[in-house]
């Protein structure tokens, strides 16, 4: 292409400058005969003259010359453009070659036993993820159990009591299901050949359920004894609000001012005074109990 602007450049400058010459010698022509002639110089008007003809032509050069420089530089442009893209053709083929023998590999590996190793990753991710689940359960649970309401009255603590108890419940149910999972996990320890995970992966990760869940027992059987210890409180705290109300009433009695009117009305008072004493002994014996 560029040996091609060179030649048409070349070409189109010989016919431009030939015209030119023919034209000089066209005029030199008629200049000739007139003077043989002995008649008046042909005098070309304002701006045809031969040097105003030779600048009109410098310029047409100079134009042209930087039209040619500006096509050679786009065309260096689009080659260096047609280059790259050649590159970007032979790199583009390459790489599919490279991922087909890649799927054919693949492909031959499925063949000889990829679907037996992803099963057993699968199977351990598996367990792996209920593992987090459980340690997420865990989390949670120890939560509630670190909490700090013991309850502000008796039947408020026999409320969390029993919650206390479905908690714990619930966690010997849970304790059956990390043993199942731990159980499951460490069978991928001792498999022969392909392993889908380093054995001490797994049994870090079994020995910290197994921690979790130690943890959790230990903050359970806590937390029950703090609320058998409230509820003992709280417990005291209505039987002495009961002794107290108990002892305003028989306080009352005894501060009646009636001493009998007979023998009859004070034997049956007697009566009622042996009676309410024998009370008191025996109140004052479950308090002291």
């Amino acid at each position: 292409m560029a040996a091609y602007l060179m030649g048409f450049s070349m070409v189109n400058q010989h016919s431009v400058f030939q015209e030119k010459g023919n034209l000089e010698v066209l005029l030199f022509t008629i200049q000739s005969k007139l003077r043989a002639n002995n008649q008046k110089p042909y005098v070309p008007h304002d701006g045809k003259l031969i040097s105003d003809i030779n600048k009109a032509w410098e310029r047409l050069e100079k134009a042209e010359h930087e039209r040619g420089v500006a096509l050679r530089k786009e065309l260096i442009r689009q080659e260096k453009l047609e280059l790259l893209a050649q590159r970007f053709d032979h790199k583009t083929t390459m790489r599919q070659a490279w991922l087909n023998e890649n799927q054919r590999l693949v492909s031959q590996e499925l063949v000889v036993g990829r679907k037996a190793r992803l099963e057993k990753n699968l199977a351990l991710q598996k367990t792996f993820q209920d593992m987090v689940y459980m340690i997420d359960w865990m989390e949670d649970t120890q939560a509630q159990l670190l909490s700090k309401d013991f309850g502000k009255h008796l039947l408020e603590v026999d409320d969390l009591l029993q919650k206390h108890a479905l908690q714990e419940a619930d966690i010997t149910v849970q304790a059956e299901r990390v043993e199942t999972l731990n159980t499951a996990a460490l069978k991928f320890t001792d498999l022969e050949g392909y392993q889908p995970c380093d054995p001490q992966v797994i049994c870090n990760r079994v020995n910290h359920v197994s921690t979790c869940l130690e943890e959790l027992r230990q903050l359970a059987a806590k937390r029950c004894d703090e609320l058998e210890e409230s509820r003992q409180l709280w417990a005291f705290f209505q039987e002495l609000e009961e002794s107290a109300v108990w002892i305003r009433e028989k306080s009352s009695i005894l501060g009646a001012q009636g001493y009998g009117k007979d023998v009859s009305s004070v034997l049956k008072l007697l009566q009622k005074h042996k009676t309410l004493a024998g009370e008191l002994l025996a109140h004052r014996s479950l308090l002291q109990g």
